[in-house]
C-alpha cells in the first residue's frame, strides 16, 4: 500500500510538472505571436551623437539608425544639419509658414517614430488649419537644456529663417541653468556620456544578456515587473521633488535664458512660443512642481507668455482617458501626446498665419 501511494504521488507530480511545462510552452508561443519584439533596454543603434565644440555634443548629420523601444523598433533619421527628419531645401517658398522647434528629448521625440513627432504633427495640423503650406524643422536634442537650445537657435535661424520658433521646457532644465556651460561631455561610438568609465558601464549593461532573455514570456514578465517598479518610484521621486526647496537663483537664471531665446527669435523676425512640459504625475494631479510654478511666475513677470502643457494634457486625460506618455516613462509623450501638443500649438499659430502668407499678424 505504501509503495502504491508513492507511485500515485510521483505520477501526480509528473503530471503537474508536465502541465506546467505545456502551459509555459503555450504561453511562450502566444507571447511570441502577440509580442514578436520585446526590448529590455531602450537604445539608439548605432549611437546618434557627434562631438561639438560649442555644445559638447550634437546629433550626427545624415544619421540613419533604429530606436529600440519596449515592444517595437523604429527608424530615426536626421538631415544634413543634424535635425531629426528628412533633408529638405531650406530656401523659403512664398506663402509658407516656417517653424523651428527647439527643445530636448521631448521635442526630439524619444520613444516615437519619425512621423509621430511633435514637429511632423505640427506641420500636418498647420496645413489643415491655415490654408497655407507649412514646413517644420525638429531641432530637439536629447540631453539639451535652455542654453544649448539658445545656441542652436543662433546657429539655425540664418539657415531656416523661421516665422515661428517653439521651445520646449521641462523641469530638468532648471538645475542646468546655473551649471558650467558648455558641459564637459565625451562622445564615444556615437553615445554621449560624462566619462569613459560611465560609457564602459553602459556598454556592459547593454551587452549583458541573462539566460532568461532567450524567452519572450520571461522578458514580458520581467518587463511588467519593471513597469510596476517604475510607477512606484515615480510617485516617490515626485513627492521628494515637491519637498525640495526651490533654487531661486536657478529660476531667475533660467527665466533670463528663456527671455534671451525669445529676443533672439524676434530679432530673426520670428514669433517665439514657450511650451512648459510636465511629468505624468504633474498631469495626474494637475499641479506643477514648485520649481516649475516658480519658472512660470518668473516668465509672467518678464511679460513672456507660455503654454502650460500640464493643463492641456490634464484636460485631454479627463475628457478621453487617453494615455499620453511612453511606456515605463513619466516624462516623454507618446504619439498621442505629441499629436495633442501639436494641435494646441497649431491653434496658437493659426490665428496669426491663416491666409496671411507666412508672416505674423
Amino acid at each position: 500500500m505504501r509503495k502504491a501511494g508513492k507511485v500515485r504521488l510521483r505520477t501526480k507530480l509528473c503530471g503537474a510538472a508536465l502541465a506546467v511545462l505545456v502551459a509555459l510552452l503555450i504561453g511562450e508561443i502566444v507571447v511570441r505571436i502577440v509580442y514578436p519584439t520585446i526590448h529590455m533596454r531602450g537604445d539608439m543603434v548605432p549611437g546618434i551623437y557627434v562631438a561639438d565644440e560649442e555644445l559638447g555634443a550634437a546629433l550626427k548629420p545624415d544619421y540613419d539608425g533604429v530606436f529600440l523601444e519596449s515592444f517595437r523598433e523604429f527608424s530615426v533619421r536626421t538631415d544634413r544639419h543634424g535635425m531629426r527628419g528628412p533633408n529638405r531645401d531650406p530656401v523659403p517658398v512664398p506663402g509658407e509658414i516656417r517653424v523651428l522647434n527647439l527643445g530636448d528629448s521631448s521635442t526630439f521625440g524619444m520613444g516615437v517614430a519619425d512621423d509621430e513627432t511633435f514637429s511632423v504633427r505640427l506641420e500636418h495640423h498647420l496645413d489643415g488649419m491655415t490654408g497655407n503650406r507649412a514646413r517644420t524643422w525638429n531641432a530637439g536634442v536629447a540631453g539639451y537644456a535652455t542654453r544649448e537650445e539658445l545656441a542652436m537657435l543662433r546657429r539655425l535661424a540664418p539657415v531656416i529663417r523661421p516665422h515661428v520658433v517653439t521651445i520646449g521646457w521641462l523641469h530638468n532644465d532648471l538645475p542646468r541653468a546655473v551649471t558650467p556651460f558648455p558641459r564637459r561631455l565625451v562622445v564615444i561610438d556615437g553615445y554621449m556620456t560624462r566619462t569613459h568609465e560611465a560609457y564602459l558601464r553602459f556598454r556592459a549593461a547593454r551587452d549583458r544578456r541573462p539566460f532568461w532573455e532567450h524567452s519572450q514570456l520571461a522578458k514580458l514578465a520581467v518587463l511588467n515587473l519593471r513597469i510596476l517598479k517604475h510607477d512606484r518610484n515615480t510617485v516617490a521621486r515626485e513627492e521628494e521633488q515637491r519637498a525640495k526647496e526651490v533654487d531661486a537663483a536657478a529660476v531667475e537664471a533660467n527665466a533670463d535664458q528663456l527671455a534671451e531665446v525669445v529676443r533672439t527669435a524676434e530679432a530673426a523676425g520670428a514669433r517665439c512660443i514657450v511650451m512648459i512640459y510636465g511629468t505624468r504625475q504633474e498631469v495626474v494631479t494637475g499641479e506643477p512642481r514648485p520649481g516649475v510654478r516658480a519658472v512660470m511666475d518668473a516668465l509672467s513677470r518678464r511679460g513672456i507668455p507660455y503654454v502650460d502643457l500640464v493643463q492641456v494634457f490634464r484636460r485631454e486625460m479627463e475628457a478621453r482617458d487617453t494615455r499620453l506618455y511612453c511606456l515605463r516613462d513619466s516624462i516623454h509623450p507618446n504619439a498621442a501626446g505629441h499629436d495633442l501638443t501639436a494641435r494646441e500649438i497649431a491653434h496658437r499659430i493659426a490665428g496669426t498665419h491663416a491666409r496671411g502668407g507666412g508672416q505674423d499678424g
